[in-house]
């Protein structure tokens, strides 16, 4: 920087001869010049400092303001899908069917899955689900649908454009067999299947949720029809919906006024036709509609979680009622698959027989094949614990379709109960031949069977025949309420 003599020696080579005072004045004009160029470079200095900073951080909130609008779609995304599967869920089908107004749902549930699950883990489970999954995903882009995963095993496709009803079941069909195929995981072979409910928009209904309801109302009947099926929403289905609803308000009424009653129906010997025991089966007589099934009433009260108190009813009055019969007489109660999942249900039966009195190797519980194939592990659990309270364990519904050998070989019963639709058959040679076969079966494994729906003489005559021990029905003996009628005398067995 050029010093202060300098301008001096400057000036004075182009001013001589200006007086001293003048001379003076024009450099005390030049430093202050000199001093506001400093000062303006300092401040510009400054000024590019904090622009530099301003801009820095502008870039800064710009960068933030990006992340997170990037965080926001990335949470908003994984809002919408499913984290095990990578599917849209619940949220995606709610903004989709908002944007629909014609479209076809196919709500799907997995048959047999909870067992899977159950018996070898969750992370097997878990690893099904995503072979589900993709299997969908593949049926899908190739139909142009949209698959989604909307509960634990609940998985639904979205068809947007109409479709005729022939192209709809020919798809329906299709996912029974692709979800119906093996499945490999980890070494394993396990086996699946589906119950599809199919609703349309309008056809059905119009509302969001209305739709949702339809397909899980006709997905039921198609569990209800046997599973592994589809079933379309219809009128009828939901008329059975609205009566069925009307049924469950009446029979928590029902249950919490003790209009559950309690008939008896005789179990015999059939080498001398004596009483061994009762099996006791809940009635109800409806105020409007007289008594109801009940393969109508136990199912409604099972999923309305009225099972255990409509249980403890039957089993109270049973357990009461036998303690007034002869000591080697026994009473059976039906235990739902429901209550099987129970684990208090050993000290819940435990605590009534105390109440009541009567001994626990006179009370059989009789458990269906349906609640052990669901459960193996759980239901071996609750039969050992049965047996070791004393109490006697019997296989109900015996050949209605989820037969076991492993059950018979691994789980100890009182005796195995065939069920009344193979019972009443065995006038015909091939169902004859059947009831032969599971004595030869019975009585190689150290098991005792008893024939259910026992109504004519003739069969009841094969029965002794073949080997059977045990019968009941109506040729024997009708239910009935009154525990102090005299059975036995009604009874045919010579």
């Amino acid at each position: 920087m050029m010093m202060l003599a300098d301008y001096g020696e400057k000036i004075s080579s182009v001013v001589v001869g200006i007086a001293p005072s003048t001379y003076l004045s024009m450099l005390m004009m030049l430093l202050a010049v000199i001093c506001i160029q400093r000062k303006n470079r300092i401040e510009l200095g400054i000024v590019n400092v904090k622009l530099e900073e301003t801009n820095q951080a502008l870039q800064k909130a710009m960068e933030e303001s990006r992340q997170k609008s990037i965080a926001e779609r990335q949470a908003d995304d994984l809002a919408r899908h499913d984290s095990l599967t990578g599917l849209p869920n619940r949220r995606r089908l709610a903004k989709l069917l908002q944007a629909e107004t014609s479209c076809t749902i196919m709500l799907i549930d997995l048959d047999r899955f909870k067992p899977i699950n159950d018996l070898h883990g969750h992370d097997v489970g878990d690893a099904v689900l995503i072979e589900v999954a993709a299997r969908l995903r593949k049926f899908s882009d190739k139909n142009n649908a949209e698959v989604m995963r909307i509960g634990g095993d609940e998985f639904l496709l979205l068809i947007s454009k109409p479709r005729r009803i022939s192209q709809i079941d020919r798809m329906a069909h299709q996912l029974v067999e692709i979800i119906s195929s093996p499945y490999t995981i980890g070494g394993r072979r396990l086996i699946l299947g589906c119950s599809i409910g199919i609703a349309q928009r309008p056809k059905d209904c119009d509302d969001d949720k209305d739709i949702m309801r339809c397909a899980d109302h006709a997905m039921y009947e198609a569990k209800r029809s046997g599973r592994n099926r589809f079933r379309h929403y219809d009128e009828d289905i939901g008329n059975r919906v609205q009566l069925k609803a009307a049924l469950e308000t009446d029979l928590r009424e029902a249950i919490s006024q003790g209009e559950i009653e309690v008939h008896y129906q005789p179990v015999v010997r059939l080498s001398d036709g004596k009483i061994e025991g009762y099996e006791a089966l809940a009635r109800w007589a409806h105020k409007d509609q007289g008594d109801i099934s009940p393969n109508i009433f136990i199912p409604i009260a099972e999923e309305a979680n009225l099972i255990e108190d409509l249980t403890n009813i039957i089993l109270r009055k049973a357990c009461k009622t036998a303690s007034k019969w002869p000591e080697d007489i026994w009473v059976s109660v039906n235990l739902s698959h429901v209550l099987v999942r129970d684990s208090w249900i050993i000290a819940k039966t435990f605590g009534i027989l105390q109440q009541t009195g009567l001994p626990s190797h006179r009370l059989m519980v009789e458990i269906t094949e349906a609640a052990i194939v669901e459960d193996f592990e759980t239901a071996q659990g609750v039969i050992s614990s049965f047996m070791e309270a004393g109490i006697k364990v019997a296989l109900d519904d015996f050949g209605t379709g989820y037969s076991s050998i492993t059950a018979l070989r691994d789980l100890q019963f009182e005796h195995v109960k065939v069920d009344a639709s193979i019972i009443q058959r065995m006038t015909d040679p091939k169902t004859a031949q059947i009831g032969l076969a599971l004595q030869g079966l019975a009585k190689a494994m150290g098991v005792r069977l008893l024939a259910e729906g026992v109504e004519t003489l003739e069969i009841s005559n094969y029965l002794v025949e073949i080997g059977f021990e045990r019968a009941q029905g109506h040729y024997y003996g009708m239910p009935r309420l009154n525990e102090k009628d005299d059975f036995q005398a009604d009874l045919k067995v010579a």
